[in-house]
């Protein structure tokens, strides 16, 4: 959007007709794009493609007076930067500079609410003062914002929360803007942004019940929309839509949707349930029914079935249990080859370490098992997977206690030191996060 469609077919074809029988470097892409559009392309391509990491725009307006600072983006425990990046703003006023080159600009500005990187081309993230976004919501809450500009929104209050700029407890009230939502990719971020509450929310049994309760009232009005059943010339929006709103119906216990997934997933052989359902309804069977046979039996049907997306579905459901000799099962089976194949094993870890209820007792396997783990996987590029994951899910003070006392004497393997040492530095700041706005998030729940 920097320089327009017209102007990049043009250069594009400038380009390949200059050099059709010669070598190039980026350079001489950049100067013909620069030719066509007249604008100072290799400029802004250089730093961009130099310079690590993106930036976020702080907007402030303080009596009529705009002030723009950029700085770059950290999600985590970082060293201070000073870089500064040529961010094309795209905005959606002309009062607003096509390009930002300084640290910091400050310029007069009236009338539209503001809304910078208005078509989600340019790579920077905007943190928007109390009253700019509070006109953006406004928005929001009328309809006037695009799909697209309703999920940049999303998503970028997501990152900033995630990198510590704007309080988690935030994402509640934003949320609530979003009840009428139908489409699914925003449905996804919506859903991301659902998961980063859940990580404040463990320690607080009532927040929990009120984030569940909270999740099948945003649900709510599409799952009466949709229903369980496809229509006749479905878009492939409700299709796709169908499977992620039935998860969050279930997610916020509604018991009539339990037992209704529970009966579907009974009422056919398992390679004739609806294949964008089968999933989620064998996991809900086996996190919700009382078939206490039923996990065996998948087990079974696991270790003889030939079709990837069957094994997958197998994999995902029986790996929601929350039943404690279940998951002692399904880590017995890590290392038995003839249930689970040796190129598996790492995605079967990773399903376990992602479930709430058995990620201590996976955490306690892999440091159980990391003599056979290593033994197995050394040599392979899926070795790392172990501790960058356990770093990933990892919740607790006492896990990033634990993981750096297991982890330090393997410091010194060079195929595992860069990912331990990212390990330790994303577990702590999640877990700082955590500690540092958890009550407030459960406060804020505990108001709904």
């Amino acid at each position: 959007s920097f320089i327009g469609e017209e102007a990049f077919r043009a250069g594009l074809k400038q380009y390949f007709t200059a050099h059709t029988y010669t070598n190039t470097d980026q350079h001489d892409l950049w100067n013909a794009l620069a030719t066509a559009s007249g604008k100072s392309v290799d400029e802004l391509m250089s730093t961009w493609i130099s310079q690590p990491g993106y930036p976020v725009v702080h907007a402030t307006l303080e009596s009529g007076t705009l002030t723009l600072r950029q700085e770059q983006f950290f999600v985590g425990p970082h060293d201070a930067s000073n870089r500064v990046w040529p961010i094309p703003l795209a905005a959606n006023s002309d009062q607003i500079p096509d390009i930002m080159t300084e640290r910091e600009v400050s310029l007069a500005y009236s009338g539209d609410p503001l809304f910078l990187n208005q078509d989600n081309s340019s790579h920077f993230i905007t943190h928007y003062d109390k009253d700019l976004l509070a006109q953006i919501f406004e928005q929001l809450k009328s309809g006037k914002l695009s799909t697209s500009q309703r999920l940049q929104l999303l998503n970028e209050q997501l990152l900033l929360v995630r990198g510590g700029i704007v309080p988690p407890a935030q994402l509640i009230d934003l949320l609530d803007m979003y009840a009428d939502e139908s489409t699914d990719p925003v449905w996804d971020a919506m859903s991301m942004a659902i998961n980063e509450l859940k990580k404040y929310i463990e320690q607080d049994k009532l927040a929990e019940t009120k984030l569940r309760q909270f999740v099948g009232h945003l649900a709510r009005k599409q799952f009466e929309r949709l229903g369980w059943e496809p229509v006749d010339d479905e878009p492939d929006n409700d299709r796709k839509l169908r499977s992620r709103i039935i998860t969050e119906m279930v997610y916020s216990e509604d018991q009539p949707v339990i037992d209704e997934a529970i009966r579907r997933a009974r009422a056919l052989p398992l390679e004739q349930l609806d294949p964008e359902l089968r999933g989620l309804l064998v996991s809900v069977d086996v996190r919700h029914g009382d078939n206490k046979d039923l996990v065996t039996q998948l087990m079974e049907r696991y270790k003889t079935e030939s079709s990837p997306d069957l094994k997958e579905d197998i994999r995902g459901a029986v790996t929601c249990t929350r039943n404690t000799e279940t998951i002692a099962q399904l880590l017995g089976y890590l290392k038995d080859t003839e249930v689970i194949r040796t190129q598996d094993n790492t995605y079967w870890y990773i399903y376990l370490q992602s479930n709430r209820d058995a990620r201590e007792h996976t955490w306690q396997w892999l440091r159980d098992n990391w003599a056979w783990i290593d033994k197995t996987f050394g040599t392979d590029k899926s070795y790392d997977y172990y501790p960058r994951y356990a770093g990933q899910l990892l919740m607790t003070r006492r896990q990033l206690d634990e993981y750096r006392e297991f982890f330090a004497p393997m410091l010194e393997n060079v195929g595992l030191k860069r990912v331990i040492e990212m390990g330790i530095t994303d577990l702590k700041g999640r877990v700082d996060m955590i500690e540092h706005s958890q009550k407030n998030v459960c406060v804020r729940l505990h108001e709904l």
